[in-house]
Protein backbone atom coordinates (compact mmCIF):
# COMPACT_ATOMS: atom_id res chain seq x y z
CA UNK A 1 0.00 0.00 0.00
CA UNK A 2 1.08 3.70 -0.84
CA UNK A 3 1.99 5.81 1.54
CA UNK A 4 -0.19 8.29 0.38
CA UNK A 5 -3.22 5.79 1.20
CA UNK A 6 -1.53 4.86 4.18
CA UNK A 7 -1.94 8.73 5.33
CA UNK A 8 -5.86 8.99 4.27
CA UNK A 9 -6.52 5.74 6.30
CA UNK A 10 -5.03 7.41 9.25
CA UNK A 11 -6.45 10.89 8.81
CA UNK A 12 -9.84 8.91 8.30
CA UNK A 13 -9.98 7.08 11.30
CA UNK A 14 -12.98 8.32 13.49
CA UNK A 15 -14.05 10.40 10.31
CA UNK A 16 -17.55 9.81 8.87
CA UNK A 17 -15.90 10.07 5.46
CA UNK A 18 -13.60 10.88 3.05
CA UNK A 19 -14.08 10.94 -0.30
CA UNK A 20 -11.48 9.60 -2.25
CA UNK A 21 -12.70 10.17 -6.18
CA UNK A 22 -15.38 11.50 -8.42
CA UNK A 23 -15.93 9.29 -11.71
CA UNK A 24 -17.56 10.79 -14.44
CA UNK A 25 -19.28 9.98 -18.08
CA UNK A 26 -21.33 12.96 -19.86
CA UNK A 27 -24.16 13.98 -16.74
CA UNK A 28 -23.60 10.74 -14.49
CA UNK A 29 -21.20 11.04 -12.46
CA UNK A 30 -20.02 8.40 -8.87
CA UNK A 31 -18.64 9.68 -5.88
CA UNK A 32 -16.73 6.73 -4.15
CA UNK A 33 -16.07 7.31 -0.16
CA UNK A 34 -13.98 5.57 2.32
CA UNK A 35 -16.09 5.49 5.24
CA UNK A 36 -15.55 4.23 9.20
CA UNK A 37 -18.11 2.20 10.89
CA UNK A 38 -18.10 -0.28 13.32
CA UNK A 39 -16.69 -2.86 11.91
CA UNK A 40 -13.95 -0.76 10.11
CA UNK A 41 -13.05 1.30 7.34
CA UNK A 42 -15.29 0.40 3.86
CA UNK A 43 -15.46 1.70 0.46
CA UNK A 44 -18.45 2.86 -0.93
CA UNK A 45 -20.06 5.21 -3.73
CA UNK A 46 -22.98 7.25 -4.58
CA UNK A 47 -24.27 7.96 -8.26
CA UNK A 48 -26.23 10.92 -9.48
CA UNK A 49 -27.04 13.03 -12.61
CA UNK A 50 -26.38 16.58 -13.09
CA UNK A 51 -28.56 18.92 -14.69
CA UNK A 52 -29.28 22.87 -14.58
CA UNK A 53 -32.97 23.39 -13.10
CA UNK A 54 -35.17 25.84 -14.54
CA UNK A 55 -33.77 28.55 -12.10
CA UNK A 56 -30.05 27.94 -13.50
CA UNK A 57 -28.53 26.33 -10.69
CA UNK A 58 -26.96 23.08 -10.83
CA UNK A 59 -28.91 20.42 -9.25
CA UNK A 60 -28.52 16.65 -8.56
CA UNK A 61 -31.15 13.43 -9.11
CA UNK A 62 -31.44 9.87 -8.72
CA UNK A 63 -33.80 9.28 -12.07
CA UNK A 64 -32.05 8.91 -15.05
CA UNK A 65 -33.56 8.84 -18.88
CA UNK A 66 -32.77 6.70 -21.59
CA UNK A 67 -29.83 8.73 -22.64
CA UNK A 68 -28.35 8.28 -19.74
CA UNK A 69 -28.03 4.66 -18.82
CA UNK A 70 -24.79 4.07 -21.35
CA UNK A 71 -23.23 6.96 -18.94
CA UNK A 72 -24.70 5.00 -15.61
CA UNK A 73 -23.58 1.42 -16.83
CA UNK A 74 -19.79 3.39 -17.72
CA UNK A 75 -19.60 5.24 -14.70
CA UNK A 76 -20.93 1.73 -12.77
CA UNK A 77 -18.27 -0.10 -14.40
CA UNK A 78 -15.62 2.13 -13.93
CA UNK A 79 -16.34 2.48 -10.40
CA UNK A 80 -16.41 -0.82 -9.52
CA UNK A 81 -12.69 -1.40 -11.09
CA UNK A 82 -11.77 1.56 -8.89
CA UNK A 83 -13.26 0.05 -5.81
CA UNK A 84 -11.89 -3.08 -6.87
CA UNK A 85 -8.21 -1.65 -7.38
CA UNK A 86 -8.24 -0.12 -3.98
CA UNK A 87 -9.59 -2.77 -1.99
CA UNK A 88 -6.51 -2.90 0.56
CA UNK A 89 -8.03 0.40 1.70
CA UNK A 90 -10.70 -1.50 3.44
CA UNK A 91 -9.91 -2.99 7.19
CA UNK A 92 -13.93 -3.96 8.13
CA UNK A 93 -14.52 -7.43 9.37
CA UNK A 94 -17.41 -9.12 7.45
CA UNK A 95 -18.38 -13.07 7.48
CA UNK A 96 -18.83 -12.79 4.19
CA UNK A 97 -15.75 -10.56 3.08
CA UNK A 98 -13.73 -12.36 0.19
CA UNK A 99 -16.15 -14.75 -0.87
CA UNK A 100 -16.71 -14.10 -5.07
CA UNK A 101 -19.56 -12.93 -6.12
CA UNK A 102 -20.44 -15.35 -8.07
CA UNK A 103 -20.18 -18.29 -5.55
CA UNK A 104 -23.80 -19.84 -5.87
CA UNK A 105 -25.58 -18.99 -2.32
CA UNK A 106 -26.33 -22.54 -0.62
CA UNK A 107 -29.97 -23.83 -1.26
CA UNK A 108 -30.79 -20.83 -3.64
CA UNK A 109 -32.90 -21.10 -6.62
CA UNK A 110 -30.81 -21.66 -10.08
CA UNK A 111 -31.90 -18.22 -11.46
CA UNK A 112 -29.42 -18.69 -14.64
CA UNK A 113 -30.71 -21.82 -15.34
CA UNK A 114 -34.44 -20.77 -15.41
CA UNK A 115 -33.61 -17.70 -17.74
CA UNK A 116 -31.56 -19.93 -20.03
CA UNK A 117 -35.02 -22.50 -20.18
CA UNK A 118 -37.44 -19.08 -20.33
CA UNK A 119 -34.72 -18.24 -23.70
CA UNK A 120 -35.64 -21.57 -25.43
CA UNK A 121 -39.38 -21.82 -25.07
CA UNK A 122 -39.42 -18.54 -27.20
Amino acid sequence: MSDEKRNLLEENKGSKGLRLDRIASGPVSARVFLNSTEKGQMLSATVSRSYRGQDGEWKNTNTYGSRDLLHLSSVAQRTHEYMENNREMESYNDSEKGKSPEEPVKDAPDVLARQKDKGRSR
